[in-house]
C-alpha cells in the first residue's frame, strides 16, 4: 500500500503507457488522414469535407462530455481565447492544409505543414523572448535544409497552382505554430469540452 504523498511507480508507469498510447493513436490517425483526405477531395469540395467531419466530431465530443457530466457552456470571458484557439488549432490547421492538397501532392503537403516546429522556434524568440541556443540554431538550419532537399528532389519549378498550395500549407504551419505559443496557458475548461468547442467553432 502506498502512503499518501508518496510516489506510486505503478501509477506513473500506467500514466506513461496511457500517454504513449494516445500519442501513437494520434500519429497513426494523422498519417492515415492525409492520403484519405486527398482521395476524399476527388469527390467533395475541401471545406465541405472538413466541415462535415468537424461538425460530426464536435457533436460527438459534446455528447461524450455531457455523458460524463461536464458543463458544456464556457464562461463568457473564456470565449475570446477559445475563438483564437479554434482559429489557429482547427480552422487554419485543418482548413488551410486541406486546401493545399488541391495543388500539391500528399508528400509535399505533409513536409510543408509539419515545418511548424521550425516556425515555433522562430516565433517564440520575438514573442516570448526565448532565444534558441547554438544547438537550436544548428537544428533549425538542418531542418530547413532537409525540407529544401526533400522538396527539391523533383526540381524546384513551381506552377501558379503549386505556389498557391505551398502558400496554404505554410500558412497552416505558421498559424498552428503561432497558436502553440499564444495558446500556451490551458483553458479553464474540461479537455473534452474545450476540444468540442474548438472543433465546432473551427
Amino acid at each position: 500500500m502506498t502512503m499518501p504523498g508518496t510516489h506510486d511507480p505503478t501509477a506513473a508507469a500506467r500514466r506513461r503507457l496511457q500517454g504513449t498510447a494516445y500519442l501513437l493513436v494520434t500519429a497513426v490517425g494523422w498519417a492515415v488522414n492525409w492520403p484519405a483526405m486527398k482521395l476524399l477531395l476527388q469527390a467533395w469540395p475541401p471545406m465541405f469535407s472538413r466541415g462535415l467531419a468537424g461538425v460530426a466530431a464536435a457533436i460527438g465530443l459534446a455528447v461524450l462530455a455531457a455523458m460524463q457530466g461536464h458543463r458544456l457552456m464556457p464562461p463568457r470571458k473564456v470565449m475570446p481565447r477559445l475563438a483564437l484557439a479554434a482559429f489557429t488549432n482547427v480552422f487554419a490547421w485543418m482548413g488551410f492544409s486541406t486546401l493545399a492538397l488541391n495543388w500539391v501532392n500528399v508528400a509535399e503537403g505533409v513536409l510543408l505543414v509539419y515545418t511548424m516546429p521550425i516556425w515555433v522556434t522562430l516565433l517564440v524568440w520575438p514573442l516570448r523572448g526565448v532565444r534558441p541556443t547554438a544547438s537550436g540554431f544548428a537544428a533549425l538550419l538542418l531542418g530547413l535544409a532537409g525540407v529544401m532537399v526533400l522538396l527539391g528532389a523533383q526540381g524546384f519549378s513551381v506552377t501558379g497552382g503549386q505556389a498557391l498550395g505551398i502558400g496554404f500549407a505554410l500558412a497552416a504551419a505558421v498559424l498552428f505554430a503561432l497558436g502553440t505559443i499564444l495558446n500556451g496557458a490551458p483553458l479553464p475548461l474540461q479537455p473534452l469540452v474545450s476540444t468540442a468547442w474548438q472543433v465546432g467553432l473551427g
